[in-house]
């Protein structure tokens, strides 16, 4: 080994034995006691409620009955298959475990509140009924297991009071609403980094607000069948998608919308109508090449009104002209069109939309007379823009350079792909 690598490796293990030491002193880390593989938690004198464990190689985890323990938290348990608690614990994380049935777990954690097995080995059917042994339960996460399927082979007597539902990481790729019927108090739920490629079935759940269906393999999405009309954020970024999703007539509380990263060609009109209270529209790296009507060609009346939009994504898309005179909205504030191969910009631009502050347009098609024609307004908002500028000779297109004018304060810039030039980055939540 040479003695670089030893010292690097040296400086590692010396980092990591302080970071341990740090999350023991600020934790209250115990060193818990095993007996015949099984772990018992013995809390710290000062903090009797809680225990956080970095790693444990038992195969069985007890909490006393005569603990006061209400929070366990065990970020590694590599052979951990078996856990007994007490209907007084309230919060159990526990990550890298070998569980195999969730209902073993469940029946001897009655009292739980929020219960979270990460990355674990629990795999096939997850049977929403087992959730009827925990009454209590309000936050479940079973993210990065390997759930196929999503199934309730019965119905409670009263509904449950579950709030949020991680099934991030599976490997789902039908869901069906239907099987979230008991939960009506269903807040949060997240889907994404499964293999979606369908959703069906009806449901109410009148106060679900997120929904996150992100890095699937959707084509299409009918959320006609989810009556949710507290529905307020949904995403569907990194998908396949090539129709626009559609919603339940009642979901008209929608406030964020992401679509990012699919294969969309165009907006549709009627279904972006109903949602008159989203606030942010995330549209990036999807084959857009026209913001006018498709369901309306020769209609020159047909117009969409977003009046609380605040932000519009559209960057890295296909636009050769922004077409926006058919969309009223009085509010926004943040426009981005970074990276379409804009040949013009609106003349009106910020007459039309006043309250317009944040533009960004790296867009090298666009002539400097632009800017130059709308610099007193450009002067009073923040704006990235770039374009080209021909420095000598127009037919040498490596004689061209690129000025990136940033407004706010002034600044001009004129760069030539210099080593270490950058250009800013947007900050939608979407981003790579």
């Amino acid at each position: 080994m040479q003695p670089g690598s030893m010292k690097q490796s040296a400086f590692t293990s010396v980092m990591i034995l302080l970071a341990i030491f740090v999350l023991a002193s600020t934790t209250g880390l115990v060193e818990p006691e095993q007996e015949d593989d099984t772990l018992f938690l013995v809390p710290d004198p000062s903090k009797p409620d809680l225990v956080h464990v970095v790693i444990t190689n038992a195969s069985r985890l007890v909490v006393h009955p005569s603990s006061a323990l209400r929070l366990v938290t065990i970020l590694n348990a590599p052979r951990m298959r078996e856990i007994e608690g007490t209907s007084d614990l309230q919060i159990l994380n526990v990550g890298g475990c070998l569980l195999e049935r969730l209902e073993d777990s469940l029946a001897r954690l009655s009292g739980v509140r929020t219960l979270r097995f990460m990355c674990c080995q629990l795999k096939g059917t997850l049977d929403l009924a087992l959730l009827f042994a925990t009454p209590a339960l309000v936050s479940l996460s079973l993210e990065g297991n390997q759930f196929e399927r999503v199934v309730r082979t019965q119905d409670p007597e009263q509904p449950h009071v579950l709030e949020l539902l991680d099934l991030s990481g599976n490997a789902l790729e039908h869901f069906n609403w239907s099987v979230l019927e008991p939960f009506t108090k269903l807040n949060k739920l997240l889907l994404c980094r499964n293999r979606l490629i369908s959703l069906t079935g009806e449901v109410r759940l009148p106060n679900l607000c997120v929904l996150s269906l992100r890095e699937n393999r959707l084509i299409r999405a009918d959320l006609t069948g989810c009556d949710c009309a507290a529905l307020s954020q949904v995403q569907f970024a990194r998908n396949g998608m090539v129709n626009w999703p559609t919603f339940a007539p009642s979901s008209t509380a929608l406030r964020s919308l992401e679509l990012s990263d699919n294969h969309l060609s165009a907006v549709n009109y009627t279904e972006l109508a109903q949602h008159r209270s989203l606030s942010s529209l995330q549209l990036n790296r999807n084959a857009i090449s026209s913001l006018e009507p498709t369901e309306a060609v020769g209609d020159n009346e047909t117009s969409l009104e977003l009046p609380n939009l605040v932000s519009l994504f559209l960057q890295e898309n296909r636009l050769e002209v922004l077409q926006l005179d058919r969309w009223k909205l009085p509010m926004l504030r943040m426009l981005s069109v970074v990276l379409n191969p804009l040949k013009s910009l609106p003349t009106n631009l910020f007459l039309r939309w006043p309250k317009l502050y944040y533009f960004y347009c790296y867009c090298p098609a666009i002539e400097c007379v632009w800017i130059e024609q709308h610099r007193s307004y450009l002067a009073q908002r923040s704006v990235q823009m770039s374009t080209w500028r021909a420095q000598g000779s127009k037919k040498d297109p490596t004689e061209q350079s690129v000025m990136m004018m940033r407004f706010f304060p002034i600044v001009c810039i004129s760069f030539a792909g210099s080593p270490g030039t950058t250009s800013p980055e947007l900050t939608d939540s979407s981003a790579r």
